[in-house]
C-alpha cells in the first residue's frame, strides 16, 4: 500500500490508533536516518494492521460505526506519523495535543538530508524545506510555482526522486488478525511484535497491557500527572506504571505483574495515588524538596521504592526515626 493512500485513510480516520500505543517517542536523529532510508527507498519494515468490529479505546476518542469495521493501526505509529508530519505537515488526528516540527532541509544537488542551520542554509538556493516542498502536489508543480524555475529545473531529478516518497509501498498485514476480537490476545500480539523489534520499553509492554482489561487507565494517569505538576513534580506514565508494577507485586521486575490479578492492579492504583501525595508532601516538609527539577530530585526512579513502602504501609512511616533513615537513603 502507497503511503500517500495510507496517509489519506489516517486523515479521514479510517485508520486510527489505540489508546493502548505509546505516544510518537522517535528523537530527532530517529526522524532524520528514517526520512533518509525512505528516500533511498531502502527497506524499512512492514506495517500491522488489526480490523475488528469491536475495536477497544482508540486515541483521539473516535467512535466506530456500528457493523462496519474498525482499521487499526498496531506496528508503524513511529514511521507513519513522521510522514503524516512531513507529507500532510500537521499532526496527525489520533493526537489531541501533541505538535511536534522537524525543520529537515534537502539539498536538491547533492541529495543531503540535514537539520535547518542558518549559516549553512539561509539564501542558499540549493537547500528547500522538505515540508514546504510537499506542499506541492509534485516535483513539477514545485519548480514550475518557484521564482527560480530555471535553477531547479536543473535538479528536476532528485526533486522527483523526492516526491517518490509519497509512493513508497509498506506491505500492510491485514487479513491475519481480522478473526480475532479479544483485546487481550490483541494486545499480547502487540507486546510480542514490538519487543522482539526492541522498539517499546518494559513500561510501555506494561502500561499497553494494563489498557487490555483498563482501557481509562490513561486518563486516570494523566489527570495524576496534572496534580503532581502543579506540585512542580513533572513525573511521565513510566513513572507511575513501574510504581503500580511495584505496589502489586512487591518487586520492580515486570514479569510478576502479568500475573497478578486485575482487581489488585485496581487496588494497587488507589494506594499508588494516596501513597505518592503523602510523599511529596513529606519531601516539601522535611527534605526541603519540591519540584522534579535535576538539581533537586536526580531521578524519579528514586520515589518508587518509597512510594511502594508507603502504598503497603498505611500510607505511613512506622515513626521518626524510620522516616529519617529513608530520607537519609533519599
Amino acid at each position: 500500500m502507497k503511503v500517500k493512500t495510507l496517509l489519506i485513510d489516517i486523515e479521514n480516520k479510517d485508520l486510527v490508533l489505540p489508546e493502548f500505543q505509546r505516544d510518537f517517542v522517535w528523537n530527532t536523529e530517529d526522524v532524520k536516518k528514517y526520512v533518509q532510508s525512505i528516500y533511498k527507498k531502502y527497506p524499512t519494515g512492514s506495517l500491522l494492521i488489526w480490523k475488528t468490529l469491536n475495536p477497544p479505546k482508540l486515541s483521539g476518542g473516535y467512535k466506530s460505526s456500528e457493523g462496519i469495521y474498525t482499521r487499526v493501526l498496531l506496528d508503524g505509529q513511529q514511521r507513519l506519523t513522521t510522514l503524516y508530519l512531513f507529507i500532510k505537515g500537521k499532526t496527525p488526528p489520533y493526537y489531541k495535543n501533541m505538535i511536534k516540527k522537524f525543520n529537515l532541509y534537502f539539498n536538491v544537488e547533492n541529495e543531503q538530508i540535514r537539520y535547518y542551520q542558518k549559516i549553512l542554509m539561509e539564501n542558499k538556493l540549493e537547500w528547500i524545506s522538505i515540508v514546504d516542498y510537499f506542499k506541492y502536489e509534485t516535483a513539477a508543480s514545485f519548480v514550475l510555482k518557484s521564482k527560480n524555475k530555471d535553477y531547479y529545473f536543473k535538479y528536476l531529478e532528485h526533486l522527483e526522486k523526492l516526491d517518490e516518497i509519497r509512493k513508497y509501498e509498506y506491505y500492510v498485514d491485514e487479513e491475519k488478525l481480522t478473526s480475532l476480537s479479544n483485546i487481550k490476545e490483541i494486545v499480547k500480539i502487540f507486546n510480542l511484535v514490538n519487543k522482539q523489534g526492541r522498539t517499546l520499553s518494559e513500561e510501555d509492554l506494561a502500561l499497553a497491557y494494563t489498557c487490555s482489561f483498563w482501557p481509562g487507565i490513561k486518563d486516570l494517569f494523566r489527570e495524576e500527572l496534572i496534580l503532581y505538576s502543579k506540585k512542580g513534580y513533572f513525573l511521565d506514565f513510566n513513572f507511575l506504571i513501574r510504581c503500580l508494577t511495584s505496589i502489586a507485586t512487591g518487586h520492580a521486575k515486570f514479569e510478576g505483574y502479568y500475573k497478578v490479578s486485575i482487581e489488585k492492579i485496581r487496588e494497587s492504583w488507589e494506594r499508588l495515588k494516596r501513597a505518592l501525595v503523602f510523599l511529596l508532601n513529606i519531601l516539601d516538609d522535611k527534605a526541603y524538596i519540591n519540584s522534579s527539577n535535576s538539581y533537586e530530585l536526580k531521578s524519579d526512579a528514586l520515589l518508587v521504592p518509597i512510594v511502594t513502602y508507603l502504598a503497603n504501609n498505611n500510607y505511613e512511616f512506622k515513626n521518626e526515626k524510620e522516616q529519617n533513615k529513608f530520607l537519609y537513603w533519599f
